[in-house]
């Protein structure tokens, strides 16, 4: 998720994005991205609070405190490191631009990093992921209300009109709805005590798969063979995250413990 302009010379994509919004500034509903954002941390919060997974209300507190550390970090970390490849240092980089894809690969490396370290055991990335997806489709709503995350322009019936009047695929839309759908499908394995323990790695598996495709209708950097930054990362990411889930499935992760995927 990339809020903000960044330009950088020689990248078309980076030159149109910020066309767009110096055009559009003075009609930037930057009030309605906010509001949908705090809403769907809000309602993140309050979903996570009345879903109950045994495995990590078992855990310690100080396990607790090393699992969220490591969460914390990754996601800090992992959100900057792809618009740092597709945009180059730049003083706002300190400040703006964060990459949702970044982060979960972020918090996924960070919390088996530590726990790895401190021999933690168990699967807990069920937890966030029904509250998580509900955050994501109410923050693309903000993003679309705000004119950023957006596509790149397009002749198609299927599109939106950006704040400078230039119709653009509607990928903010596409990302919500496909959270929507995610919701939906992980609330159901929940409620049915399906997959347990794996929840969190199906998801990214197929928001993995999600990424490389509507990567070829949204606005962002080419970096190298016309793919962005974010589809060679879902290009390595979902076999990855495949073989991951066919290896705990025969070792039945979803029936037991395991210390090594969250």
């Amino acid at each position: 998720m990339l809020c903000g302009g960044r330009r950088r010379e020689g990248t078309d994509c980076a030159v149109l994005r910020e066309e767009q919004r110096t055009r559009g500034a003075s009609m930037s509903p930057y009030t309605g991205y906010v509001f949908f954002n705090l809403l769907g941390l809000v309602a993140a919060f309050v979903v996570m609070r009345r879903l109950r997974f045994d495995i990590y209300d078992h855990l310690t507190s100080m396990d607790k405190s090393r699992v969220t550390m490591g969460l914390v970090l990754g996601v800090i970390l992992g959100s900057k490191i792809p618009v740092l490849i597709s945009y180059g240092l730049e003083p706002e980089f300190f400040w703006t631009g964060k990459s949702l894809y970044g982060a979960l690969l972020g918090a996924y490396t960070g919390v088996n990093l530590v726990k790895r370290y401190y021999r933690i055991q168990g699967n807990y990335g069920d937890r966030y992921v029904i509250p998580l997806c509900i955050a994501v489709a109410l923050g693309d709503i903000g993003c679309y209300v705000n004119g950023c995350c957006g596509g790149l322009p397009t002749t198609s019936r299927f599109h939106i009109l950006d704040h400078s009047g230039i119709p653009v695929y509607p990928t903010q839309i596409y990302t919500s709805v496909f959270h929507i759908l995610c919701t939906l499908f992980f609330y159901v394995l929940y409620t049915r005590r399906k997959w347990i323990q794996l929840h969190f790695v199906i998801y990214l598996f197929l928001y993995s798969i999600y990424r490389f495709f509507i990567e070829f209708l949204r606005n962002e950097p080419r970096v190298f063979m016309g793919w962005t930054v974010y589809q060679w990362i879902a290009f390595f990411c979902t076999p990855y995250f495949a073989h991951v889930l066919y290896r705990r499935v025969r070792q039945g992760v979803h029936q037991t413990m395991d210390q090594e995927i969250m």
